[in-house]
């Protein structure tokens, strides 16, 4: 028996019925695309601050707000002051309302996304630093890092940094670093496979 014809493996590949169906898929434009927002960070702010919005239109309730918080609590970043929080959603409790806010304003910048919600009686607030294609400026990610320690409150701060998969990390260490992917992954798929419209 002979080797293998590369050749003919290759024709027998993309002949496959279940290859050409991911081709097509795969070289489909999504909808982000065909408006060219697809690297645009507002635009993505702008939706997810929607759809973490427990208050919104899309008749979620708080779901949305309660995979992120699952996704950020299954993270190796869930340590320190913000375990005791994120643990709660390991253990299987959930938030029943989350406001969340685009462009917020602080000392230091403009969030893209800023959450305040409570679970068991804790107020926690996450703060979300959202990168397209732009690296981080100066050091914004500390910035709000010190902005938000400094208030003292009674609410735990949650930090995150939403990037492309391989981005350069947060110049601040305390931030969960998350991709889009996992947005996709954790949040969007298993909400469009449940039943909740």
């Amino acid at each position: 028996m002979g080797e293998p014809n590369i050749k003919e493996m290759l024709i027998k590949f993309h002949n496959d019925p279940k290859v050409q169906k991911l081709l097509a898929r795969y070289n489909r434009k999504s909808v982000s695309e065909i408006y060219g927002v697809n690297r645009r960070e507002l635009s993505h702010s702008y939706f997810l601050a929607w759809l973490f919005d427990s208050n919104e239109d899309h008749g979620l309730g708080a779901t949305a707000c309660n995979k992120l918080m699952m996704l950020l609590a299954l993270s190796d970043k869930a340590d320190g002051k913000n375990s005791k929080i994120l643990n709660r959603f390991i253990a299987g409790h959930h938030i029943t309302f989350a406001i969340a806010v685009k462009e917020n304003v602080v000392t230091g910048g403009r969030l893209d996304i800023y959450i305040e919600s409570d679970i068991c009686g804790e107020k926690f607030r996450v703060i979300i630093e959202c990168k397209v294609g732009a690296k981080e400026t100066k050091d914004q990610t500390q910035q709000y890092y010190n902005c938000f320690e400094k208030r003292g409150d009674d609410f735990t701060n949650i930090y995150v940094y939403l990037t492309p998969f391989d981005a350069e990390p947060p110049k601040c260490d305390k931030y969960i670093r998350i991709n889009y992917q996992d947005i996709i992954d954790y949040v969007l798929n298993p909400i469009l496979t449940e039943e909740h419209l």
